[in-house]
C-alpha cells in the first residue's frame, strides 16, 4: 500500500481535518475583527455621549437662533426645517416639558432626531418649494466642529 493508495482511501478524513483546522483559524480571526468592531463602536457612542452632555449646545435653542433669529437667516431652513421640527416638539411635549427637555441636552438631542425623521417628508416638500436641499447629519457635524474650536480657544 502505497502513498497514493493511502490519500485516495483517506480522502474525506484528510479533508474534514483541513476543514476543521482552517474553520478553527476563520473563526479566531473573525471574532477578533468583530471585538474591534463592536469595541470601537461602543467607544464611538460613548464619546458622542460625553461630549453632548458636558457641551453646553442645545440644539432646539441653537436652532432656532441660527436659522430664524439672526440678521442673515435663510427663510428656507427657518420655515421649512426649524418651524416643522418645532411644531412636533411643540405637538408632542407641553411648555413646561419643553423648558425641561431644553436642559437634558442628550434627551433634547435625541428629541429633536426624532421630529426631524418624523418631518423628513414635509421638510423635504417645503424645500423643493425653496429648491434647496438640507441635511441634518451635515448640521449636526458643523455644530460639534463649532463647539469644539470654542472649547479649544477657551
Amino acid at each position: 500500500m502505497g502513498l497514493k493508495e493511502f490519500l485516495m482511501n483517506n480522502i474525506d478524513i484528510i479533508l474534514t481535518i483541513i476543514g476543521v483546522i482552517m474553520s478553527f483559524f476563520v473563526i479566531k480571526y473573525v471574532t477578533k475583527i468583530l471585538f474591534k468592531l463592536i469595541f470601537s463602536f461602543i467607544i464611538i457612542g460613548v464619546v458622542i455621549i460625553i461630549t453632548q452632555t458636558i457641551s453646553d449646545t442645545n440644539m432646539i435653542d441653537y436652532l432656532n437662533d441660527r436659522y430664524c433669529n439672526q440678521q442673515n437667516t435663510d427663510l428656507s431652513k427657518c420655515e421649512c426645517v426649524v418651524n416643522l421640527i418645532m411644531l412636533d416638539i411643540n405637538t408632542r411635549f407641553s411648555v413646561d416639558e419643553i423648558e425641561t427637555l431644553k436642559n437634558k441636552k442628550l434627551l433634547s438631542n435625541t428629541e429633536l432626531i426624532k421630529s426631524y425623521i418624523t418631518k423628513k417628508n414635509d421638510i423635504d416638500e417645503c424645500l423643493e418649494n425653496y429648491e434647496k436641499e438640507y441635511s441634518f447629519t451635515d448640521e449636526l457635524l458643523q455644530i460639534f466642529i463649532k463647539k469644539n474650536e470654542n472649547s479649544f480657544i477657551e
